[in-house]
C-alpha cells in the first residue's frame, strides 16, 4: 500500500520543526526502528548520501535551511509576531469566529511504502537469511518508484506562482519500520519524507509542486507492490493471489499459502482506525478521515521490547503457529514455480482497464489508466517499471483515443468505443436541434395556462418557452423543489389538446412513478425504452409466443386474460419527456436520441446538472444544456415552510460551504460525534425524539452507502420494536428479520405484483404456512396497473424476494431518493462519494427540517475537511468535452484510412 501525508508545523513556534525532526530521528531508533538514510540527487548535491538522518540536519531542512543551518535554500514564510496591546486597547477575546489560524508550513510530504500483510507475515516468522531477502524487495520496489517520481516527474516549480515546473533532485530521508502501532504486530514498511525542497536542473533550489506529487499517489502504490510482487518472486518463488476484503477481491494481491486468520489476526491497527470512521467492517470511509483516525489514536511504540532481543519475532513465530502458519506451511510459501502466461495476462489487462475506466467516466487521465492495469496484474510477477511501460505503449494503440484539451493542454483518454457512441449522440442531438418540432398554437397555450393558476410567473413562463419553441430538441432546468413536474403537467395538457400523444420516461422506476403520477401520462424507466427499441424480431416473436402460452394457462384456470404489454410507436406526433435528465449516462441516452431523431419524436429532458451526476459515463445533459436551457426555474418551493434551510442548500448551489455549514451549526442542526457509530446513534437519537417511531413515513435517513443505510435501518427498526410500534409477528428474508409494521423499500421491480423499484410500503401481514408477506403499498397503482388487477396491498411470496429486492425502508442512499421528498430528513454526512452535487441533494430532501451528522475524522478540524470534500464537483463531462472535436475526428479518419 502507498499512504502520503502533508507534513505542517507552525512557523510562530520555534519548537515545532525540532519536535517533528525528533519525532523521525530520535523517536523511532529509540523505540527499537532502525536510523534513516538519505536519498536523492538534493541529497547528494549537499553531501548526505551515506549518512544517517539526524535530528539536527532534519530539522534545518524542514525550514528550508542547509543541513547545518548556516543557509537558507528556499524561502519559509514565519509570521510576525503580534504586537504587544497598547494601553486602552480592547483585546479580543479567543476563539472569536473571524480568528484566523496560525499559517502552518509544509515542510514535507510522507509517503509510506508497504507490502500486503501476507509479505510482512512470511518475513516475520522467517530466518534471517530470508528476511533480509524480503526486506531488501520491500526496499528495492521503493527505490524504483522514487527513483521513477524524481526522474519523470518535473517537480521543481518556477515562474510566477509556481506556473512552469522543470526536473529537479530531490531530498528524501527513508526510514524502514517493522512493527504497527498499538500491539506491536509485525508490519514492515518504509517512510519515504520527502522534504520540500529540491534542486532544479537550473542549478537554484525550490518547493516540490505538490500538487503534482499527490496526483500519482493513487497509482504509484499499486506498482510498487507490481514490484514487490516481482522481485519476491524471482529471489524466493513465491506465487501470488488477488486478496479478499469482506469477500469481494481487492486491488492488491497477498501471497499464496498464507493463512487469512493470521492476517486478519496482524491488522489489527486497520481495524482499530477502521472502527472510527466506519459503521461496519466493508463500508469504504473516506481515506483523508481514515488518515485523521490514524494520527488521533496512534500510541508511542513501546521500549519496552526492544526489537533486536528476539522478544517480538518469538511472540511472532507462537501466535503464527497458532493460526496455523507452521514451519512447514512457511516453507511452503517459497519456492514455488507458478506457471502465468504474463503476456497474455498484460493483453488482457489493458483492455479490461479501459472497461473499467468508462464504467462511470467517459474519459480518464494516464494516472488511471496505469492505475488500472497495475491493479489487473498484482498477482503477476512483472515490475512495476514494466506495467507502466506497457499500459503507456496500450495508450498509443488503436483502441484508444489522446485527447488534448485546447484550453489547458490537459492530456486524457478514452475508449475508441466510447468515442464513437458520444460521436452518434451529439450528432443525432444536433438533429433533433435543427428539425422542426410539436407545434402548438397560442389560444392553446393561454387556454392552458388559464386552467392551472396554480402555477407561479416562472412556471407559467416556462411553460410558454417549452410549447413555443420550434426545435424538437427542448430542455428545461431547475433547482431541488422548484416544481418541474407541475409544470410538466401544463405542458403534458397543451401538448394532448393539440393531438399529440405524450410518454414520459426516466432512469428508476420510481422517478418514473413520480413522473407518471404527477404529470399524468404513462412513463416507462429508460432502461426499458432501451430494451425494447433495440429488440430484434426473434426475441419479439418469442415473447408474443411465451405470453400466449401463458394466457392459455389462466383461462383453463379461470383467470382473466390481459393484454401483452407493449410500448406505444413513437412518431412525429408523439412528445417524450425524459424527467431526471441530469442522472442519465450517455450509453443510456445514445439509444433512445437515436430513435428520436429517426422518428421525428420531439423530445423534452428536465433535470438539474447541480444535482446528482450518472452512475454510468458521460453528463450529456450538461452538454445538452451548455449553451443555456430552454427554460429555467429558479425558486425552492419544497422548503418553502423552512426558509434557512432553503438558503443553506442556496449556499451549496453557490458554492458557498461554509455559509451552509454555519446556518445549520448556529441552528443546532449539525452534531459532530467522537466516531461513525455515535454519529450513527446520535441520529437514530434525534430521528426517534422528532416522531420517527410513529411516523417514519415522514422522517427518513439519508447516507451515502447501502451499507450504511443497512445499519441504520437496523438502529431504526430496534428503536420501534423497543418503543413497540411493530409486532412480534415476524419473517425473515435474506437473513433479515421484518415485523409486523415495519417499513420497507423495493430495490429491483416484481412484475406480477405492479411493484416498481424504489417503492416503499408497511409490512400488514405474515403468513408463516403460505411463507408470503403483505405489504400495503404508499403508492397507489395507476390505470394500467389497475387494469392488469394490481393493488395497493400486495402479497408477495418471500421465494420471490432474492438477495438485495428488499430492505428495511428507514433509511436509504442519497441516489436512491433524488426527486423525492419528505418532512424531516436527517443526514450522515462524509465519506468517498461527498461531493457539491450530493451534498446539495441530501439537504433538499426534507420539506420542514433537516440534521446533519458525522464524525469528527471526516469533519476535520473545524468542519475544514467535510467542507473541503462538499466543494469537490462531481459534474461529469463527455469525452467531446476534452478535446477539439473536429481536430480528433479527422485525426480518427486518417488511422482508419492507413489501417
Amino acid at each position: 500500500m502507498l499512504t502520503s501525508y502533508k507534513l505542517k508545523i507552525n512557523m510562530a513556534d520555534k519548537h515545532s520543526a525540532t519536535t517533528l525532526a525528533d519525532y523521525y530521528a530520535k523517536y523511532y531508533p529509540e523505540s527499537g526502528e532502525r536510523p534513516g538514510s538519505w536519498y536523492g540527487g538534493g541529497a547528494e548535491a549537499l553531501k548526505l548520501t551515506g549518512q544517517k538522518v539526524t535530528s539536527e540536519a532534519l530539522k534545518n531542512l524542514f525550514l528550508g535551511k542547509t543541513p547545518d543551518g548556516k543557509s537558507q535554500l528556499v524561502k519559509v514564510r514565519i509570521p510576525k509576531p503580534k504586537a504587544a496591546p497598547q494601553e486602552g486597547e480592547r483585546i479580543e477575546k479567543k476563539g472569536k469566529k473571524d480568528e484566523k489560524e496560525p499559517e502552518l508550513h509544509v515542510p514535507g510530504f510522507d509517503l509510506t511504502f508497504s507490502p500486503p500483510k501476507s509479505v510482512t507475515a512470511l518475513w516475520a516468522v522467517s530466518d534471517d537469511a530470508t528476511r533480509e531477502i524480503i526486506e531488501q524487495c520491500i526496499h528495492d520496489a521503493a527505490t524504483e518508484r522514487i527513483e521513477w517520481i524524481e526522474s519523470r516527474l518535473d517537480l521543481a516549480r518556477r515562474g510566477k506562482a509556481g506556473c512552469e515546473s522543470i526536473s529537479s533532485g530531490l531530498v528524501v530521508a527513508r526510514f524502514t519500520h517493522t512493527t504497527a502501532r498499538n500491539e506491536g504486530n509485525p508490519q514492515i514498511h518504509e517512510h519515504a519524507v520527502f522534504l520540500n525542497i529540491c534542486l532544479g536542473e537550473d542549478g537554484e533550489w525550490g518547493k516540490i509542486d505538490s500538487r503534482l506529487l499527490f496526483s500519482w499517489m493513487r497509482t504509484q502504490g499499486p506498482l510498487y507492490r507490481n514490484s514487490v510482487m516481482k522481485l519476491l518472486s524471482e529471489r524466493l518463488g513465491v506465487e501470488g493471489r488477488f486478496g479478499t476484503d469482506n469477500g469481494k477481491r481487492t486491488d492488491w494481491f497477498e501471497l499464496k499459502g498464507v493463512p487469512e486468520t493470521l492476517l486478519s489476526r496482524w491488522s489489527s491497527r486497520r481495524k482499530e482506525i477502521l472502527k472510527e470512521t466506519e459503521l461496519l467492517p466493508g463500508i469504504r470511509s473516506d481515506v483523508k478521515a481514515r488518515q485523521n483516525a490514524n494520527l488521533r489514536t496512534r500510541q508511542r511504540k513501546s521500549k519496552s521490547k526492544q526489537q533486536d532481543d528476539g522478544t517480538l519475532r518469538d511472540e511472532w513465530r507462537t501466535e503464527a503457529k497458532r493460526q496455523g502458519f507452521t514451519d512447514r506451511v512457511v516453507q511452503s510459501v517459497m519456492n514455488r514455480q507458478p506457471q502465468i502466461d504474463v503476456e497474455e495476462r498484460v493483453q488482457q489487462a489493458v483492455i479490461d482497464a479501459g472497461k473499467r475506466c468508462t464504467e462511470d467516466q467517459a474519459y480518464f487521465t494516464r494516472q488511471k489508466f496505469i492505475q488500472r492495469v497495475s491493479e489487473e496484474l498484482q498477482d503477476v510477477p512483472i515490475s512495476g517499471r514494466e506495467v507502466m511501460q506497457r499500459a503507456e505503449a496500450a495508450l498509443k494503440t488503436e483502441m484508444y483515443v489522446e485527447l488534448k484539451h485546447e484550453k489547458t493542454n490537459r492530456l486524457s483518454y478514452t475508449t475508441r468505443e466510447m468515442w464513437a457512441l458520444e460521436q452518434k449522440m451529439l450528432a443525432d442531438v444536433q438533429t433533433l436541434r435543427e428539425t422542426p418540432g410539436a407545434k402548438v398554437s397560442q389560444k392553446v397555450i393561454d387556454k392552458t395556462l388559464k386552467k392551472h393558476p396554480e402555477l407561479s410567473p416562472e412556471q407559467a413562463s416556462a411553460v410558454q418557452a417549452l410549447l413555443e419553441d420550434k426545435s424538437s430538441l427542448r430542455t428545461m432546468t431547475g433547482v431541488a423543489g422548484a416544481g418541474k413536474t407541475r409544470t410538466l403537467k401544463a405542458v403534458v395538457e397543451a401538448l394532448e389538446n393539440e393531438g399529440y400523444k405524450v410518454l414520459g420516461g426516466a432512469p428508476s422506476g420510481a422517478a418514473k412513478e413520480e413522473l407518471a403520477s404527477k404529470a399524468d401520462i404513462r412513463s416507462e424507466t429508460l432502461a426499458k425504452y432501451n430494451y425494447h427499441l433495440n429488440k430484434p424480431t426473434r426475441k419479439k416473436v418469442m415473447e408474443w409466443a411465451t405470453h400466449e402460452a401463458t394466457m392459455i394457462l389462466r383461462a383453463l384456470m379461470g383467470k382473466g386474460r390481459w393484454d401483452r404489454e407493449k410500448l406505444p410507436t413513437l412518431g412525429t406526433k408523439t412528445a417524450l419527456i425524459v424527467d431526471e435528465s441530469g442522472m442519465v449516462d450517455s450509453r443510456t441516452l445514445e439509444p433512445l436520441v437515436r430513435e428520436a431523431a429517426k422518428k421525428g419524436v420531439t423530445l423534452f429532458m428536465v433535470g438539474d446538472h447541480e444535482q446528482l451526476s450518472p452512475i454510468g459515463p458521460g453528463g450529456p445533459f450538461l452538454r445538452i444544456t451548455k449553451d443555456g436551457a430552454t427554460c429555467h426555474l429558479s425558486e425552492n418551493f419544497r422548503q418553502r415552510n423552512s426558509p434557512e434551510d432553503a438558503r443553506a442548500a442556496a449556499y451549496v448551489r453557490e458554492g458557498q460551504i461554509e455559509k451552509m455549514l454555519e446556518s445549520f451549526a448556529e441552528r443546532r442542526r449539525l452534531t459532530v460525534a467522537r466516531n461513525r457509530t455515535e454519529a450513527a446513534n446520535q441520529l437514530v437519537s434525534e430521528w426517534v425524539k422528532d416522531g420517527g417511531v410513529k411516523e417514519p413515513q415522514k422522517a427518513f435517513v439519508l447516507t451515502q452507502t447501502r451499507a450504511e443505510a443497512k445499519q441504520l435501518n437496523h438502529l431504526c427498526q430496534a428503536a420501534r420494536r423497543l418503543e413497540g410500534a411493530t409486532r412480534s409477528k415476524s419473517a425473515v428474508i435474506q437473513n433479515q428479520v421484518y415485523h409486523v409494521g415495519d417499513r420497507v423499500m423495493f430495490h429491483k421491480k416484481i412484475l406480477k405484483n405492479g411493484i416498481e423499484n424504489g417503492y416503499q410500503g408497511e409490512i400488514t401481514g405474515v403468513d408463516r404456512l403460505k411463507k408470503t408477506v403483505t405489504v400495503m403499498l404508499d403508492r397507489k397503482p395507476n390505470e394500467q396497473k389497475s387494469a392488469r388487477g394490481h393493488k395497493q396491498e400486495v402479497t408477495i411470496a418471500i421465494k420471490d424476494l432474492p438477495k438485495d429486492y428488499l430492505t428495511l425502508g428507514y433509511a436509504a442512499t442519497t441516489h436512491k431518493l433524488q426527486g423525492q421528498s419528505v418532512e424531516r430528513a436527517y443526514c450522515l454526512l462524509g465519506g468517498g462519494m461527498t461531493n457539491k452535487e450530493l451534498t446539495y441533494v441530501q439537504l433538499t430532501r426534507g420539506e420542514l427540517i433537516t440534521k446533519l451528522f458525522i464524525d469528527r475524522d471526516h469533519a476535520g478540524k473545524k468542519l475544514a475537511d467535510i467542507a473541503d470534500s462538499m466543494k469537490q464537483s462531481g459534474k461529469k463531462e463527455l469525452a467531446h468535452d476534452q478535446t477539439d472535436g473536429n481536430r480528433l475526428r479527422l485525426q480518427i479518419k486518417r488511422d482508419e484510412k492507413e489501417k
